[in-house]
C-alpha cells in the first residue's frame, strides 16, 4: 500500500506518457455517490478488508452501485498525532485483492 494513498489526487500522466494531467480530468469526472465502508472497530496493523467486510456492508446499506466511489474507514487516524504509530513501517490496514477485484468488477469509480 502507498503511504500517501487518500492524501491526494495524482493524474494517469504522472505513470502512463502521453495520459492526462491534472488539468486536463474534467470536474464530472471528479464527483460520484460514495459510501464508506466503516470496519474501525475491528481493524488492526494487519487488517485487510475482506469481501465478506463488503458484503456486511451491503446487507445493512444495499448494493454497492456501478459509479461509487468507496471509502474505507479504517480508524487508523487515531495515531495521526502519534507519528511513530501512524506510520508504522509503513505496516497498517489495507484492502485484500479480492475485495478490490470485487468492487472493480462492480464497476466502482475509486477506491481509497
Amino acid at each position: 500500500m502507498r503511504a500517501g494513498m487518500g492524501t491526494h489526487m495524482d493524474a494517469s500522466a504522472h505513470c502512463i506518457p502521453g495520459a492526462a494531467s491534472i488539468e486536463r480530468i474534467p470536474l464530472s469526472q471528479l464527483c460520484a455517490p460514495g459510501v464508506v465502508i466503516d470496519v474501525s472497530a475491528a481493524c488492526h496493523e494487519r487488517y485487510s478488508v475482506s469481501t465478506q467486510d463488503i458484503a456486511q456492508f451491503e446487507n445493512e446499506y444495499g448494493a454497492i452501485a456501478s459509479g461509487t466511489f468507496v471509502m474505507v474507514k479504517t480508524g487508523w487516524e487515531r495515531f495521526w498525532h502519534t507519528p511513530k504509530k501512524y506510520h508504522n513501517n509503513h505496516l497498517f490496514p489495507s484492502i485484500s485483492i479480492e475485495a478490490a477485484e470485487l468492487l472493480i468488477n462492480r464497476g466502482v469509480c475509486g477506491l481509497v
